[in-house]
C-alpha cells in the first residue's frame, strides 16, 4: 500500500507541484502536466513515494488530506484534472453513484454510437470478448481503409514497365494476359 500524503507539505514541494499544473480559469480543468497512470491521473513525487496528484492537489488546497479509505473524485469527470474546486473526497460507493447520475456508467445500454448511428439489433455486429459494435461505423472504416489501400498505391517505375510490356504483348499478338504471359515464358518475346 502506499504511504500516506504528508499532513505538512513544504512550500518547497507546493511549488514544484503547481509548476506541474496548466492553472487556468478558477471554473476551469488544471491539466497535470507531467508523469501520468495509465487511466490519466497525474503521478506526484514525495520523498520517492509516488501520489495521486489529485490527492496531493486536494491536499495542498484544503491542508488536510484526503483519508486513505476515500479516494479522490472529480467533479468534471477529467482525469488529468487537478483543479482543487473539481476535486471532492468520497468513498468507491459515492463515486459510483456520482457516475450514474450523470450517466456515465458503462452499463447503460446506449442508443446510439459515437458516431450517431442508431444501435438497433439490425445495427449491432457481436464482438469475440462479449457485447457488440456498430455495423455501420464497421462497414464505413473498411471503406475508408480501402480506399487508402487503393489509393496509396503509387505506379513505381517498374510497374509501369510491366504494364506497358503487357499491352505491347497483347497488342503485337493479339492475345489475352495470360496467352502474352505464355508467350513470354516461352521466349517468343523479345520485351
Amino acid at each position: 500500500m502506499a504511504k500516506p500524503i504528508p499532513s505538512v507539505i513544504s512550500e518547497e514541494i507546493k511549488a514544484r507541484f503547481w509548476a506541474k499544473v496548466d492553472i487556468r480559469g478558477a471554473d476551469e480543468c488544471w491539466p497535470w502536466l507531467s508523469a501520468s497512470r495509465q487511466g490519466g491521473r497525474g503521478v506526484f513525487m514525495i520523498a520517492r513515494n509516488p501520489h495521486s496528484a489529485p490527492r496531493v492537489a486536494w491536499s495542498i488546497a484544503n491542508g488536510v488530506a484526503i483519508p486513505e479509505d476515500q479516494h479522490a473524485c472529480h467533479s468534471c469527470d477529467n482525469p488529468p484534472c487537478v483543479n482543487p474546486a473539481h476535486i471532492w473526497p468520497g468513498t468507491q460507493a459515492d463515486n459510483i453513484k456520482d457516475c450514474v447520475a450523470k450517466g456515465r456508467h458503462g452499463s447503460k445500454k446506449k442508443d446510439f454510437c459515437k458516431r450517431g448511428h442508431a444501435l438497433t439489433d439490425s445495427n449491432r455486429r457481436p464482438i469475440r470478448r462479449g457485447g457488440s459494435h456498430c455495423a455501420a461505423c464497421a462497414k464505413e472504416q473498411t471503406r475508408e481503409r480501402m480506399r487508402k489501400f487503393r489509393s496509396g498505391r503509387p505506379e513505381t517505375p517498374l510497374s509501369e514497365r510491366r504494364r506497358k510490356a503487357w499491352k505491347t504483348r497483347r497488342e503485337k499478338y493479339g492475345v489475352s494476359g495470360c496467352s502474352a504471359a505464355a508467350i513470354r515464358k516461352l521466349g517468343g518475346d523479345d520485351a
